[in-house]
């Protein structure tokens, strides 16, 4: 007797939206202009360029990240419910595409 193993959710193949570097809420190449070509693992095929971050942009992100914790920041200074608001809409935007998450997350650590 085989086991009773769901059929995989079926993954759709979609370009990606952002291939930059997310900092201070904005997109940017990578300092170094260098980019690299990920490939989808089960095929081989390219899927696109993104960005090679490096040491640099590091620390600008995390300079950004510090900024953005100091006292009168935008926020620091917002309202607790208008932070959870928009925590929760992450929340919500994640649990939405958990799908399209897990399978990048898998493929990535392939």
């Amino acid at each position: 007797m085989s086991p009773n193993i769901p059929d995989p959710i079926p993954v759709w193949e979609q370009a990606p939206k952002y291939t930059k570097i997310f900092i201070n809420n904005e997109w940017h190449d990578a300092i170094n202009g260098k980019t690299f070509a990920t490939t989808n693992p089960t095929t081989g095929k390219k899927i696109c360029n993104v960005q090679a971050g490096e040491k640099e942009d590091v620390d600008k992100a995390v300079k950004a990240a510090a900024e953005a914790f100091k006292l009168g920041s935008p926020w620091r200074t917002m309202d607790a419910k208008d932070r959870g608001r928009l925590l929760n809409k992450l929340a919500d935007l994640m649990e939405r595409d958990q799908v399209y998450l897990a399978v990048r997350i898998v493929k990535f650590e392939k």
